[in-house]
């Protein structure tokens, strides 16, 4: 006779490091949240490391979401998991228009689109992107399907319909589209001079770079030297490569999680020292800050067709110097 055992699993601690990659907080942010709000409350570690347990976890993925919906860390910090998952069913409820449908020149997105990636269809979900590269080239792709896409799985995560391992690979998928793309387009123009010469990045703490890569084929397409540093660059090195490489523009890519007013003093710091005749861009879902907010003679844009006329007006403006 078979006799089935119940064999019970040992507690599963993390790190301050595990936390920070599961869930997006930076460690700075979770350090300051312990000491503000007594949540996270980590055990420590014979050598006096912070571990936390997979309530906290829970918890923290639930207050990420939430933040992404608009939420001040102060009025979640303290609620229980039961008053955050509440919380977090109120905006999913409240929220609405979606997109879905066709495009203004055709392209379709079809909400199966994010299906595929609860079901984990990856594969079939990358071919889909990829026809619509073909069939509608680079520009309207990102314009019309993949940024849309970014909005749409953004709002599934917060919701809870999508796993982090799926926004991943959501966000690796697009990101491998989008670097072929660019591969294509250098091997179309090789040795042409190209102007101006752009600096691209993120601020300290922040790791999100698919917006800023998404820049990056609109610059690529307007035959503009790319130089990117990737993300979670230090001022002192971004203001090192913009001198040492003469760029012409400094790019700074922000997502919607990063801290407001620390994105506004990193910016005021980086005008303020960059090299004269450099001028700073910034763009990305937190671009639609009141631009009054903003540094003095920093371009904004609020979407990737915006650096279109940006570049226009940047060139017009040196013929006529």
């Amino acid at each position: 006779m078979n006799q089935t055992t119940n064999t019970i699993l040992p507690a599963v601690n993390y790190s301050i490091s595990d936390i920070e990659r599961d869930t997006g907080l930076s460690k700075m942010t979770l350090r300051m949240w312990e000491h503000r709000y007594g949540f996270p409350d980590p055990q420590r570690d014979a050598q006096g490391n912070r571990s936390y347990l997979q309530s906290d976890l829970d918890k923290l993925l639930v207050i990420k979401r939430l933040l992404v919906a608009g939420y001040r860390p102060s009025k979640v910090a303290r609620l229980s998991l039961d008053e955050l998952h509440a919380l977090s069913k109120t905006v999913q409820e409240s929220g609405s228009g979606r997109h879905s449908g066709k495009t203004k020149n055709g392209q379709t997105l079809d909400r199966e689109w994010i299906q595929w990636l609860k079901d984990n269809q990856s594969e079939r979900f990358r071919r889909a992107v990829q026809q619509q590269l073909v069939k509608y080239g680079l520009a309207a792709t990102i314009e019309n399907i993949i940024s849309p896409l970014a909005r749409e799985v953004g709002t599934a995560w917060m919701q809870g319909e999508l796993s982090v391992f799926q926004e991943h690979l959501f966000t690796e998928t697009i990101q491998g589209i989008l670097r072929d793309a660019m591969t294509a387009i250098d091997i179309k123009l090789p040795g042409e001079i190209r102007t101006p010469r752009v600096l691209l990045t993120t601020l300290p703490q922040e790791k999100h770079t698919l917006g800023l890569l998404m820049a990056e084929c609109f610059f690529a397409l307007e035959n503009c030297e790319c130089l990117s540093l990737g993300a979670d660059t230090p001022l002192s090195e971004i203001l090192a490569a913009a001198g040492e490489l003469n760029a012409d523009i400094v790019a700074i890519g922000v997502s919607t999680h990063a801290p407001v007013q620390e994105v506004i003093q990193n910016l005021k710091q980086l005008r303020q020292n960059l090299p004269v005749g450099t001028e700073l861009w910034m763009g990305g879902n937190a671009a639609l800050f009141n631009s009054k907010r903003l540094p003095a003679n920093t371009v904004f844009f609020r979407k990737a067709q915006d650096i279109i006329e940006a570049l226009a007006a940047w060139r017009a403006k040196r013929e006529a110097i």
